[in-house]
């Protein structure tokens, strides 16, 4: 009895507090305003309480009414128990005690039948309520009371973390503020929801596959107290009210609204389905797949039926929404928004405060403009470092001021647009990353020291320059520090002042990379782009004028530095001076272990100053360093020197012609070259040589290739192995006596890949000397070997082969021709194939007669065209017998057989004609049995004497041709 005493003053308690404070009731239209207030504080683990009603007396009693109601005895202690499949609840006191016993995440299923839950103590715990469809009906609150304001809601399950409801009817009607207060997250599966509810859950409200009939004239839901509400295949019978998005008190985040494949029917057509009040409150709505709509008027602002907005610009009241739809991939479109009014602008996008605006810069977005001028309350430059900012009035202060914030690894400074900042002293040290968004500021000359006076904290560092004006990085790299900078210079002008210096300490590690992108420069007295360091730089749509040395790259350093020039521009660039550098683009590598590659494309040269070309490739000034670049020219039309130290003397006078090579490039040509190819004589592979000798030296295994004519007396050493390619140039061996052209000791091919390359000396009729001397293994496969010196007996024969030691010569195609002398000399020891080619003599005298072909050791001859004297002989007792054999079908030889012996011993020497063609004009053969001569086959164009034909040879007489044929 006592407890039912308790119960029934509680009760009558109860009632009496939940009387309103204030009266409400639905507005009839948007003027009218509710008198709710959210506030949050902290219940427990699970949720955020959220206290509603302005009044603090309400608020206080809503407090003790629910410690009323939680410390009710009425209801059993809990036991733990889960209902199950089977364990279906029928009565709503039954659903009570079974709240209570739950465990929390238990799931509780229902039979048909009405319940409900208010005025119960809440279970403080997350449930899942099941139940058997429509005619399960859960009513939402008191529906027989109406007691406005917060009151009317549902506090049953106040301060539960998560509560669901799934297959069956949420019953309210079309009383204000119905729904339940203060559940953290609220689910509706499959509901059919009846008559007007304003509170579910106070973080999430989802509902899915549900069915909303709303009163009639009346919205079906408020969304009063949720922050992230979702409607997923939702239906909503309604009569031109849909949902009312709207809170009294609102938060500083925006409130998120999503509907999903949601299907809109309506009787009446009021007003667009999501009603949004943007007084208090900033929302966004995001709009997924299809969501159809029938029978309401589409808003005359947003000319939508699924939103409309009460206010459509934000003034100090007024809160932003941003309406939004999102695609399959799940990428977000705008398609409608309410926002601030902007102060200022990045991209193409417009932002309403500063801060917002300083988020958005980026290297892709680099300029902020100010739409309102009053805006920006800071000192000229802002920076942020970390999570620290300030304001400054020069580079220094703000720079200085940003790197003392120690825990920040990078550095933002934003300048004021258009300004002119004070000046600073020189040298501004930057030690970590630093980001500058100038927005067109102008510095006058403020220079950024990289690393000079103070290192890097780390060995990477990035400056990044947007839009400035005269502002300048200056720096050295210092030895046995390996600083790598990473210099930007983005929509940056300077007028009188360089970009980049960096140079020093050649033995320096340090590694510069910069690019300069859409840049103008004008006017400076020095170099605009210079550095001595490794690494890159990168120099794209860019513009110099009126600048002595604009790119100016003199690399110092023992590794690589790579340069590319696109797309620029260089007018009115280069000097004259005694001090003879100066052009628009120039490129010298000061190491000899450095690699300096450049490339220049699509770029315009204009109106150049000075003697230096348009792209000076070398340093030509005497006693220079100058080493290997490498360049590429193309889509440019410039003209390109090379230079080598010596071309220009102390006086900056043009002194030695063949330390300058020049060519005139054209738009439509490509120049792939190198100083050392401009200067080469021979290249092996990729590697070319400023002479033959070095080129030979310098391989094994490899072909030389001749790149240009020149004067010189190589020799290949024994053991060398090379193939020599003419290339159509000319091996001169001069007039120097003694000295052959070409003395090979190793094995050498000759060949000719192009057309006229030849090996000569320019003896011109004096005693001269060999043209080639081959003391080893050499074949001629094509070329022309040529000769002119004196007449017999003054004169040297062309190509010697042997004389002290075996040495092999095989010719297989070419001309080699000699004019006063002897051709081909097989000394003694000398192996002679010939199987091609043209050899010619001339200059036989009455005394003398200039040999084709002089053996003296061993020649076979099947092929080739021989003009002039074939001789073989013996001078020696010591040695052995000569031999020479002819034996092809396309061989032909036009002169004297000559065979002869100049000692009364020794062996005797011989010759044998097995095949050929032959026009002997003599036979000078020494009488009795000093000499051989055998004719055992060919073609002649005399008869052959009797004693000359080997035994049994046929013979046919002369043809109609006059030839006498013998086989």
């Amino acid at each position: 009895m006592q407890k039912r005493l308790l119960a029934i003053a509680m009760s009558l308690t109860m009632t009496f507090s939940l009387l309103p404070l204030s009266a409400f009731a639905e507005p009839v239209d948007e003027a009218e305003k509710n008198k709710m207030e959210i506030s949050v504080e902290p219940i427990d683990d699970r949720m955020t309480e959220m206290e509603i009603g302005k009044s603090s007396t309400e608020t206080e009693q809503n407090k003790k009414l629910n410690m009323q109601i939680f410390n009710q005895k009425d209801f059993p202690e809990q036991t733990g128990t889960t209902a199950t499949d089977g364990d279906v609840v029928t009565t709503s006191e039954e659903l009570a005690n079974r709240i209570q016993t739950a465990t929390d995440g238990a799931t509780i299923v229902l039979g048909e039948g009405t319940f409900k839950t208010v005025h119960n103590p809440s279970p403080r715990k997350s449930l899942t309520f099941v139940g058997a469809g429509p005619k399960t009906i859960w009513e939402i609150g008191d529906l027989k009371s109406n007691t406005a304001g917060e009151s009317n809601g549902d506090y049953s399950f106040d301060g539960c973390g998560s509560i669901t409801f799934k297959n069956m009817t949420l019953k309210s009607d079309d009383k204000d503020y119905r729904g339940f207060i203060r559940i953290g997250n609220t689910v509706a599966d499959n509901c059919v929801l009846e008559g007007k509810t304003a509170f579910w859950g106070y973080q999430t409200a989802t509902f899915k596959g549900c069915t909303f009939n709303a009163p009639e004239g009346d919205y079906a839901l408020w969304d009063y107290s949720t922050k992230n509400m979702v409607f997923d295949d939702c239906t909503f019978n309604i009569s031109g009210k849909g949902v009312n998005v709207y809170v009294e008190s609102g938060e500083a985040e925006p409130r998120t609204v999503t509907m999903k494949d949601c299907t809109v029917k309506s009787s009446a057509s009021n007003k667009a389905f999501l009603n949004i009040k943007n007084n208090t409150q900033a929302y966004d709505i995001i709009l997924i797949g299809t969501n159809s709509v029938e029978g309401l008027t589409a808003d005359q602002t947003t000319g939508s039926v699924l939103y409309q907005v009460e206010a459509s610009k934000i003034t100090s009241t007024q809160k932003p929404v941003k309406v939004q739809e999102q695609a399959a991939d799940g990428t977000l479109e705008t398609i409608y928004e309410v926002k601030l009014p902007a102060v200022a602008k990045v991209g193409n996008t417009e932002y309403s405060t500063l801060t917002d605006a300083f988020s958005a810069l980026s290297a892709e977005n680099h300029v902020l403009t100010l739409i309102d001028q009053t805006a920006w309350t800071y000192q000229n430059i802002y920076w942020q470092a970390g999570d620290q900012s300030g304001s400054a009035d020069t580079l220094r202060a703000a720079v200085q001021a940003a790197h003392a914030v120690h825990s920040a690894e990078n550095i933002q400074i934003i300048c004021k647009p258009e300004t002119e900042i004070a000046d600073s002293a020189a040298h501004i040290d930057v030690t970590r990353n630093i980001s500058i968004y100038a927005n067109g500021a102008d510095f006058t000359g403020d220079d950024l020291s990289i690393g000079t006076y103070q290192a890097p904290e780390k060995e990477i560092t990035s400056v990044n320059i947007y839009d400035a004006k005269n502002l300048v990085v200056w720096g050295q790299p210092v030895e046995g520090r390996a600083d790598v900078w990473n210099i930007n210079f983005v929509d940056c002008v300077n007028d009188g002042w360089n970009f980049l210096m960096y140079r020093g300490a050649e033995k320096s590690p340090a590694k510069l990379n910069l690019t300069l992108t859409n840049c103008r420069a004008t006017g400076y007295t020095d170099s605009t782009v210079h550095t001595t360091a490794d690494g890159s730089i990168r120099i794209k749509g860019c513009s110099f004028a009126d600048n002595c040395a604009p790119v100016n790259i003199a690399h110092k350093q023992s590794g690589v530095m790579e340069v590319v020039i696109d797309s620029s521009t260089f007018t009115k660039c280069g000097k004259v001076s005694t001090n003879n550098y100066f052009a628009p683009v120039r490129f010298v590598n000061n190491n000899e272990n450095g690699t300096l590659k450049a490339i220049v494309t699509k770029t315009t040269f204009i109106d150049r100053i000075g003697t230096n070309g348009d792209i000076l490739i070398g340093d030509g000034r005497i006693g220079k360093a100058s080493y290997d670049v490498e360049l590429l020219v193309q889509n440019t039309e410039a003209q390109v020197q090379f230079q080598t130290p010596g071309y220009y003397n102390g006086e900056g006078e043009a002194i030695n012609p063949d330390y300058l090579a020049t060519a005139e490039v054209s738009k439509d040509e490509t120049m792939d070259s190198s100083l050392s190819e401009q200067f080469a004589v021979a290249k092996v592979g990729t590697e070319f040589y400023p002479s033959l000798a070095e080129a030979i030296a310098a391989s094994d295994s490899a072909t030389v290739i001749l790149l240009k004519n020149v004067t010189e007396n190589v020799t290949i050493p024994k053991a060398k192995t090379i193939t020599l390619d003419l290339n159509g140039c000319t091996l001169s061996g001069g007039t120097i006596a003694g000295r052959a052209a070409l003395t090979n000791h190793g094995t050498v091919v000759i060949r000719d890949s192009g057309s006229g390359g030849e090996i000569i000396r320019e003896d011109n009729g004096t005693s001269g000397y060999y043209t080639i001397d081959n003391q080893g293994t050499m074949t001629i496969e094509n070329g022309k070997v040529y000769n002119r010196t004196g007449p017999m007996p003054q004169g040297s024969s062309l190509i010697r082969n042997a004389g002290n030691q075996e040495a092999i010569l095989n010719i297989l195609g070419g001309e080699i021709r000699h004019d006063g002398f002897i051709a081909i000399k097989n000394d003694d020891y000398g192996i002679l194939n010939i199987a091609g080619g043209t050899i010619t003599t001339s200059g036989d005298t009455a005394t003398h007669t200039a040999s084709a072909v002089q053996n003296w050791s061993k020649a076979t001859i099947t092929g080739g065209t021989i003009n002039g004297t074939i001789w073989t002989g013996t001078w020696s007792d010591n040695l052995p017998a000569s031999s020479t054999v002819i034996d092809g079908e396309n061989v032909t030889i036009t002169g004297q057989i000559v065979v002869r012996k100049e000692t009364s011993g020794g062996q005797k020497p011989s010759i044998e004609l097995k095949n050929g063609n032959f026009d002997i004009s003599a036979w000078n053969v020494a009488s009795g049995e000093n000499v051989d001569v055998t004719v055992s086959g060919g073609s002649f164009t005399a008869p052959v004497a009797p004693e000359y034909l080997a035994d049994g040879l046929n013979f046919e007489a002369k043809d109609s041709n006059g030839i006498y044929t013998y086989h």
